[in-house]
């Protein structure tokens, strides 16, 4: 795997769901007392989601018919700053793409949804719970293992949209 030259943004629009802190990541719920270890990205279901970075993936668990955690979830390897790093795409309804998989920056790799604990989640609420992860699949419940989305990013679409374009990555 090369060195990490960009970093892409997981959807074509990317905006923290409802515009609200509380879906950012940090001890950030409950006043504080409760913690969220990603970023709910607001998008419809059917959403196709892409590789933030040209990568591997390493792991694809769940179904979309899971009612608890995370529902389907894609983890994409990728190198950062020169460490082994892994990009968890939850609440899925679909994955385009196999456990072994080389990717590229950009490519397409599955379906936004409302699989895991997201299944009653409707309009405004459906959402991408994207982590940033240096562990593949980290023990439930807490932030070691898991960076702040925005040390890769650089911001928070809390109260903007950041807009990615793939139709390159689509020819």
């Amino acid at each position: 795997m090369s060195e990490l030259l960009h970093i892409y943004w997981p959807l074509t629009q990317n905006k923290i769901r409802r515009g609200m802190k509380n879906h950012t990541f940090g001890y950030v719920r409950d006043g504080g007392a409760k913690g969220h270890w990603g970023w709910d990205f607001y998008a419809k279901e059917g959403t196709p989601c892409y590789s933030i970075a040209q990568g591997k993936i390493v792991d694809v668990y769940g179904t979309p018919a899971d009612k608890s955690n995370f529902g389907l979830t894609v983890v994409l390897e990728f190198k950062l700053h020169g460490c082994i790093t892994y990009a968890a795409y939850c609440h899925l309804m679909g994955a385009s793409v196999k456990k072994g998989d080389p990717v590229d920056g950009g490519q397409m790799i599955g379906f936004t949804g409302n699989s895991g604990n997201a299944h009653t989640m409707k309009g405004d609420d459906e959402h991408l719970h994207f982590e940033i992860r240096t562990s593949v699949r980290p023990l439930p419940g807490g932030v070691p293992k898991r960076i702040d989305p925005i040390t890769v990013f650089e911001t928070c679409p809390l109260n903007q949209t950041i807009f990615e374009t793939y139709e390159w990555a689509m020819k």
